[in-house]
């Protein structure tokens, strides 16, 4: 029997995952009608799937993707070459489950496609059949997410835009045409909507800020899955306030510090407004300096300068600071961040929370670094 090629294999394998994104489950009597019912979607989209081709060998997830946030954007690489005239392949990657597809084109010289489409659909949870993980980049634009549709009838969806995704009104009302959006649909075995959210920010940061909560709860498990909560990097903001009794401010910059006092002091505005201005540009450093210094003996001029260069600094509305000193997701967050008192603070407070000695090395480069936390957090280390 000939196997379809080309475009009609891609149909196909399109086909079976909107089969599967669209279908509803009938409640089941029991349990075992349950697996039943799973174990035959399960053997046809096997069925469905195997005429595309599968690469040999098996693959590390981190060769096959890896999202980095740089300038507050995600960027996709990838170690894999582009696939033959764009065609879908099947490859087996070490500890992800199920069937993982894969097409790709244009992959330049910094290891970013023009197009990437990775799919792992797996039926390992016995409520869905079955639940698809996949991440799409389209000529800038990224799109990940999870669909389970539950054996009862109900579905869980997830899913995060970034990039060119709205029209133009609402991309002027998130501040530009390039804008992140997550939206979170889960509904139960009577189509009752039991959460539907969508929220939209400039940029991830700023979705962070104003929605931790629900980034943490739903889009967490998504990024764990495919190994990237690297880009939940501890927001330093966040951090420094965390840690702000551990952190040792930079001799050199509490010298600068000092240097910008008289300035606060000064009658003239213009000087007044220059001296805020460079505390402003040098950042998170100045906030750890500042929250050093001995202030009493300051003017109220300049204790009130010294305030508005703190501002930026401020907890988040709601954070409960005392929480994430001892949350292990956000330590190892921490140790994603670039500011080395940061991680140092961060790696002191897990080995407190975990009662033992955590192996990692502080100053290693970032891709080091998080293959080590990707190890501690499937429980390697």
């Amino acid at each position: 029997m000939m196997l379809p090629q080309g475009p009609m294999l891609l149909r196909r394998v399109i086909f079976a995952f909107g089969f599967f994104f669209a279908i509803q489950f009938a409640p089941a009597q029991n349990q075992s009608g349950l697996l039943q019912k799973q174990k035959e979607q399960r053997d046809q989209f096997e069925q469905t799937t195997r005429g595309i081709k599968e690469l040999p060998g098996t693959y590390k997830l981190r060769d096959v993707l890896q999202v980095r946030a740089v300038n507050n954007t995600w960027v996709l690489s990838t170690n894999l070459p582009p696939t033959q005239r764009n065609q879908p392949v099947r490859l087996k990657v070490d500890g992800l489950e199920g069937v993982n597809v894969l097409t790709m084109s244009g992959a330049g010289k910094n290891k970013s496609p023009d197009t990437f489409s990775f799919t792992n659909t797996n039926f390992s949870d016995s409520r869905a059949v079955p639940v698809t993980t996949h991440l799409t980049l389209n000529y800038g634009t990224l799109t990940m997410g999870r669909y389970a549709p539950l054996l009862d009838g109900g579905y869980h969806h997830v899913t995060l835009n970034q990039g060119n995704i709205f029209e133009d009104e609402v991309g002027r009302q998130a501040g530009g045409r390039t804008a992140v959006q997550i939206s979170v649909q889960i509904s139960d075995s009577q189509g009752t909507s039991q959460t539907n959210i969508q929220y939209i920010a400039p940029d991830f940061t700023s979705l962070r800020r104003q929605h931790p909560r629900e980034i943490d709860q739903y889009l967490r498990p998504v990024l764990r899955q495919l190994q990237m909560e690297s880009v939940l990097a501890a927001d330093p903001m966040i951090a420094w306030q965390v840690f702000a009794d551990d952190l040792k401010p930079d001799q050199q910059t509490v010298t600068d510090v000092q240097a910008i006092l008289p300035a606060l002091d000064s009658d003239s505005f213009q000087d007044r407004d220059g001296a805020l201005q460079t505390l402003g540009e040098k950042g998170l450093p100045v906030a750890v300096a500042i929250s050093h210094l001995d202030r009493s003996k300051l003017s109220d001029q300049q204790n009130m300068m010294l305030d508005t260069a703190m501002s930026a600094f401020r907890p988040q509305r709601g954070a409960d600071l005392g929480k994430l000193r001892n949350d292990q997701d956000f330590l190892l967050d921490c140790l994603y961040t670039e500011d080395l008192a940061i991680r140092t603070a961060a790696h002191e407070a897990l080995q407190k929370k975990l009662g033992r000695v955590v192996k990692f090395d502080l100053e290693a480069d970032f891709a080091t670094r998080s293959a080590a936390i990707d190890a501690m957090r499937s429980g390697e280390k």
